[in-house]
């Protein structure tokens, strides 16, 4: 028997210009952060961010990642 697809919640960059490294830190590395801790029920899925803005995402969940160990 297949489980249920699991619930998501999209942060579409697609109209997003620019974003500062503390804006993703703060909007995705809290929503990463919280899903991995169990504390979100939905996981979050980015879509159409830019170079820059995949950039600081990796950067951050890499950064908060290396914390957490």
């Amino acid at each position: 028997m297949e489980s249920p697809p699991e619930a998501e919640i999209v942060l579409d960059f697609a109209d997003v210009a620019r974003a500062s490294y503390s804006f993703v830190d703060e909007l995705v590395g809290k929503l990463f952060t919280r899903y991995a801790d169990g504390e979100l029920a939905v996981r979050p899925r980015i879509e159409n961010a830019n170079e820059t803005i995949s950039f600081h995402v990796g950067q951050c969940l890499e950064r908060r990642l290396s914390a957490a160990v």
